[in-house]
């Protein structure tokens, strides 16, 4: 059932919170709870109501502008005196509530206001100016005509003046006037003798036209490309304007005596009106390449500018204008070229060979492979499968028009490693390698496929041969696989370390650096560096990726109320309310707030989503707390035979036997719980089990036996010999952290 109203929209949100997360956990987690507390009491009493709070953002409505306005006033100054610094938005426009999401142009304009509004200020859509310009209390200056993300015509912009912004009128108004002519005349008089002297006394200096000329410390052959604007009617379209950028970085990194900015590293800055110089500093780059999409049907407009990322200045654009044909090859390439010259980057002729070579002689299955690329994506963002049937359909039609598309091959095998269907992916990988020996994604795949498998030394041959083919901002992939089967595989943190905290991070993509770092540490029960590099991840990211980890070592650290509200932060934020619905289920099954828990599944479930196949353990233990033991049973009865079913011993190191083990825990079944658990140790506990038993309430009804407490205490005193060795190492300089 849908609501719709006519609202004044207000959205606000806490500038650099995220920064603030990774610097000073605690400062902003007071910050957050004192920024509640305003918003709550201000919204009430200005007749508003207090919808949502999306992270660190709350959304609100109010039946009058007005009113939005003057609250809006209150919440800035409160919010200041207490050093919050705010942003906020207000539209005027229709409002759709559709079960727990809220929806409508309305509320688009008014979130994409806060997000150009500026630290401390109040910007107002022309709407809102409208209905206010006469209101007592409330000035407002024109900023301009804006054109914002997802608004396709441009929007008159406003802002409002806070008390020590506005003009303080004189108390001598009258005796100003009198004496408006003689002051005009004084200061006439004084600017041209100013003139005069300034005029004789300067130095002569030749003209001729600016440079360019980049004059900060950052090297001169470095650039960042950002995430191209999307212009084009059809939102769907956005997949050809994701692999519009990645193809020209992609280009651009193939030519070694450029500094390229990896894809991760500038994605976040996915934002309009942005201060391209502030970004430039932030990501130490000399230039910026920046764009636009517009696709409608078969019609493009694409434009590319190089920036100067010191002054701001626009260096060159390229345009092109025309039909979706296998022309766009040419102006990717040119784009690259033309950014290779502006930087005095040599280009080799094997370099400008590689740039020149089309993935594909088609431009129909062009199309289909990025549809299908960027759908398979989405799987590994919210783990839901249909988006894998979606990308096999695709993919499939692109190999139908091109059977020897390399990129499509190689993107078909992953979506069946995905699925855990080993020998479909290898049949395709093994294609691509075929066609191409040197092809470093078939390499990558095969060693996934390996690392799942449990051929631990097959991985690392497949890997090392990825890391040796691939360009230079891909071989992190293969480094991080690499990681994993040394922690999980070989139950050797020492290594997986010292190749993760080896790899330079000018290569990007940082945040997956971090992540095995993280992993390094978490595997040997050092949380509080694991937790420190999984923040870092996550700040990094604008995706999904990460936040299971990061919650998971908050847990570890029995800090389940940050981890809710570092979900709460981030929750809305980003296309990841299944992550965030999910881990709160667990966050607060391990707290026993049983309803809270169940909230969370019901709401996982009214959103349309569902619990991954190891996560149904948790519902299991749900319904027991609840008093349902039928559901409970059959929800273990089924999920014990898939996982023997559908998992080999070694698939996911021990997780297959952690999970039975939890089953036949739950049962009350111990013999049965003892046998997988002893299992498991023996595999290799992974990452972290060796303190998550403890704690873990699926083993609640073990913790007690000394069966149980014997198998943790080996597993701790194994953890605990590798802790002390990595210490060492750290102390002694050769892990440099």
């Amino acid at each position: 059932m849908q609501e719709r109203r006519l609202a004044a929209i207000m959205f606000t949100d806490i500038a650099g919170y995220t920064v603030l997360m990774g610097s000073d956990e605690d400062k902003a987690f007071d910050m957050l709870k004192r920024n509640h507390i305003i918003h709550e009491t201000l919204i009430k009493k200005h007749n508003g109501t207090l919808i949502k709070e999306v992270g660190d953002g709350t959304l609100a409505s109010f039946p009058l502008a007005s009113d939005a306005v003057r609250c809006a006033i209150e919440i800035q100054k409160e919010a200041k005196s207490q050093k919050i610094p705010l942003k906020i938005g207000i539209h005027e426009g229709e409002m759709v509530m559709a079960g727990v999401d809220v929806l409508g142009d309305g509320v688009n304009i008014a979130s994409r206001l806060q997000e150009i509004s500026t630290e401390g200020c109040i910007t107002i859509s022309g709407r809102v100016h409208e209905d206010v310009k006469n209101k007592a209390g409330i000035t407002t200056k024109f900023v301009g005509d804006k054109k914002l993300k997802g608004v396709y015509d441009p929007v008159k912009v406003y802002e409002v003046l806070c008390e020590e912004e506005k003009p303080v009128a004189s108390d001598h108004a009258p005796e100003v006037k009198k004496n408006r002519l003689l002051y005009y005349l004084f200061a006439g008089l004084v600017v041209v003798i100013a003139v005069i002297l300034i005029w004789q006394f300067l130095p002569t200096k030749e003209t001729g036209s600016e440079s360019t000329e980049i004059t900060t410390d950052v090297v001169n052959n470095s650039i960042a490309v950002l995430p191209f604007d999307n212009y084009s009617p059809d939102p769907e379209n956005e997949y050809f304007c994701l692999g519009m950028v990645e193809e020209i970085l992609a280009h651009l990194l193939k030519i070694e005596d450029l500094r390229v900015k990896s894809r991760t590293s500038s994605e976040r800055y996915n934002i309009p009106d942005k201060d391209l110089k502030v970004i430039a500093k932030e990501l130490e780059v000399a230039f910026i390449l920046e764009g636009s999409v517009r696709k409608a049907g078969d019609d493009l407009r694409i434009t590319a500018q190089l920036i100067n990322g010191e002054t701001g200045d626009h260096i060159w654009a390229e345009t092109y204008d025309g039909k979706y044909t296998e022309k766009i090859f040419d102006f990717q390439n040119n784009v690259a070229k033309q950014v290779a010259f502006s930087l005095n980057a040599i280009i080799t002729p094997e370099e400008e060979e590689r740039i020149e070579s089309t993935p594909t002689t088609n431009i129909a299955a062009y199309d289909f492979y990025l549809k299908g690329k960027e759908i398979s994506k989405k799987y590994w963002g919210i783990r839901d499968y249909k988006y894998l049937n979606i990308a096999h359909d695709l993919l499939d039609r692109a190999l139908e028009i091109d059977p020897y598309f390399l990129d499509a091959l190689s993107t078909k095998g992953g979506v069946f490693m995905a699925e855990g269907k080993y020998d479909s992916a290898l049949s395709y990988v093994n294609r691509v390698i075929a066609l191409d020996p040197e092809n470093w994604r078939g390499y990558q795949t095969k060693g996934d496929i390996s690392h799942l498998t449990g051929e631990y030394d097959s991985a690392i041959e497949y890997y090392s041969m990825a890391i040796s083919l691939s360009p230079k901002d891909k071989f992190i992939w293969a480094c991080y696989g690499l990681v994993r089967t040394y922690l999980q595989g070989k139950n050797d943190p020492v290594t997986g370390l010292q190749i993760a905290k080896n790899l330079p991070l000018e290569i990007g993509p940082e945040s997956d650096i971090y992540q095995a770092i993280g992993e390094c540490f978490r595997f040997i029960g050092d949380y509080k560096h694991a937790e420190e590099y999984f923040r870092k991840r996550v700040a990094l990211r604008t995706d999904c990726k990460g936040i299971g980890s990061y919650v998971g070592v908050l847990a570890l650290q029995s800090k389940h109320l940050e981890a809710l509200l570092f979900l709460d932060s981030i929750c809305g934020k980003r296309p990841c309310l299944e992550e965030c619905y999910r881990n709160k289920f667990v966050v607060n099954l391990m707290r026993k707030e049983i309803e809270k828990a169940q909230n969370n599944y019901n709401q996982l479930v009214e959103a349309g989503m569902t619990l991954p196949l190891t996560a149904n353990v948790w519902l299991a233990y749900m319904y027991q707390e609840l008093g349902q033991e039928q559901e409970a049973l059959t929800i273990l009865n089924n999920i014990r035979i898939r996982i023997e079913n559908l998992f080999p011993r070694n698939r996911y190191v021990s997780y297959r036997s952690l999970y039975l083990a939890a089953i036949h825990a739950l049962l009350d079944e111990k013999e049965e719980a003892f046998m997988f658990l002893s299992d498991a140790v023996e595999i290799g506990l992974s990452p972290s089990w060796h303190d998550y038993l403890e704690i873990n309430p699926l083993f609640a009804k073990l913790h007690n036996d000394p069966e149980f407490k014997a198998i943790v205490k080996r597993a701790k005193e194994e953890k605990a010999a590798l802790r002390a060795q990595v210490r060492e190492m750290i102390e002694s300089g050769e892990i440099d952290l």
